[in-house]
């Protein structure tokens, strides 16, 4: 198990970046959770109102702060919110499968909104998540492959 973190966005105010990750040898798709712990709380971003972060999760509201899965199993590639789930309105934590390349973990943050944020304000926006890729298998019996 492998963990991606956002960065400190104390010194941004309006950032957009990517992390890629590799697909090894083998491996079909890949599944992000939220880092184990609470302190600091490893998934919180903004939703659609700056400093508003909800418990539940959301998917479909997000434009203040997200994370973006291309080609994942979210309804509209984003979360954001209190609680990491591909599920709008989740109160549990869920698992973000992206089941073709590229891996990507894209990141936007915009905490200012325009006005000159406090870091009172920006305290709640971050993550950490931990991800690991899955084997591809190949079905013996048919001859053909399978995702699992």
């Amino acid at each position: 198990m492998l963990t991606v973190k956002s960065l400190d966005v104390l010194f941004f105010s309006l950032k957009r970046y990517a992390n890629c990750i590799r697909q090894e040898e083998g491996f079909c798709s890949i599944q992000y959770t939220s880092s184990p712990g609470t302190t600091p709380d490893p998934f919180k971003l903004w939703g659609s109102t700056l400093g508003t972060a909800t418990t539940a999760a959301e998917t479909s509201a997000c434009t203040a702060s997200y994370v973006n899965f291309p080609n994942s199993n979210t309804p509209y590639g984003r979360v954001c919110g209190g609680t990491f789930s591909p599920v709008d309105a989740a109160t549990t934590q869920g698992t973000v499968v992206q089941s073709s390349t590229p891996f990507r973990v894209e990141t936007f943050f915009n905490t200012a909104l325009g006005t000159a944020p406090t870091a009172a304000a920006i305290a709640p926006d971050g993550y950490s998540l931990d991800y690991s890729q899955v084997r591809f298998f190949l079905n013996k019996l048919d001859g053909g492959g399978s995702k699992g």
